[in-house]
């Protein structure tokens, strides 16, 4: 029996933090917090991070070879020789029987949930085994799965979010992903231990990226902001003014990710920067108030 924490380094249980995306709804709109929205929330979360291991199990399987031969991958459970094929088939197994136990609660209550959760699991394995290779359309594919879970939250409590907000989170990701990118690029040993498609990438290129995605987030934020559907669920004529917010933690995160090789791990970016916490904590706070 291996040891606990390398069976949690290969569920990768720090990358959860992304799934409270799912939790959206209640904190933007805390009125209809009641504890079967709660219950619904977290077990649509709950799926998220079966279904997030799952793929991580698949796609850290599948490329023990190259990543063993990378800085910082090589500490990955299967590229280090910590875990075996027998660790993974049996990890794999468990999960995949708690997916469906989940999917089958959810499915009476929300079909369309269950729906989408497929549909994010295929594109994730199907992004591990050939969609990753192909530039571009890698960097789309992963953006997708932030917006997906901001959906997912919404269908689970009969409150979708708007169009605007979902393209906001999309094209936001859209440029962490490039950041990341770039961060791999530049302390990668040689371009030959990256994936082709990630070497097809010239980093002036990714720069150009950052800039126009973080910079349609905003405009898209501030869009969602001014939309019929913000003005009938909040009817908070500043609302307008939380784009400040939104600006400043955009260039933040890109000064951050940019003067450093801090944008490899957006999750732990976000949680160490002082600025950025500030920021979010701020916003609540805004929201709070001006209700």
């Amino acid at each position: 029996m291996k040891p606990i924490p390398t069976y949690l380094k290969m569920l990768r249980t720090k990358q959860w933090l992304k799934n409270i995306l799912v939790f959206l709804p209640i904190i933007i709109f805390p009125s209809t917090l009641s504890l079967n929205n709660v219950f619904s929330l977290i077990t649509t979360f709950a799926l998220f991070c079966v279904s997030a291991s799952l793929v991580y199990i698949v796609n850290d399987w599948s490329d023990r070879n190259a990543d063993s031969k990378h800085h910082t991958k090589k500490l990955r459970p299967f590229a280090s020789g910590e875990l075996g094929y027998v660790d993974a088939l049996v990890s794999f197994v468990i999960l995949a029987a708690f997916f469906m136990l989940l999917c089958i609660k959810l499915f009476e209550s929300s079909p369309s949930l269950v729906l989408l959760m497929f549909i994010y699991l295929a594109q994730s394995f199907l992004y591990s085994f050939y969609l990753k290779n192909v530039t571009l359309l890698e960097m789309l594919i992963v953006s997708t799965g932030y917006s997906y879970r901001a959906l997912a939250g919404g269908l689970s409590v009969d409150l979708l979010p708007s169009i605007w907000m979902l393209v906001t989170i999309f094209l936001a990701s859209i440029f962490m992903v490039a950041q990341k990118r770039l961060a791999d690029i530049k302390t990668a040993d040689s371009l030959g231990n990256l994936r082709k498609s990630i070497q097809l990438y010239p980093k002036s290129f990714l720069t150009l990226v950052t800039g126009v995605s973080a910079s349609a987030a905003i405009v898209s934020f501030m869009l969602f902001t001014l939309s019929d559907y913000a003005k009938d669920k909040f009817s908070n004529q500043y609302l307008p003014f939380m784009s400040i917010f939104v600006i400043y933690a955009s260039l933040r995160y890109i000064q951050v990710a940019m003067s450093s090789s801090s944008g490899h791990d957006p999750i732990r970016l976000i949680l160490t920067d002082r600025h950025l916490k500030a920021c979010m904590v701020l916003s609540l706070l805004f929201i709070i108030i001006t209700n």
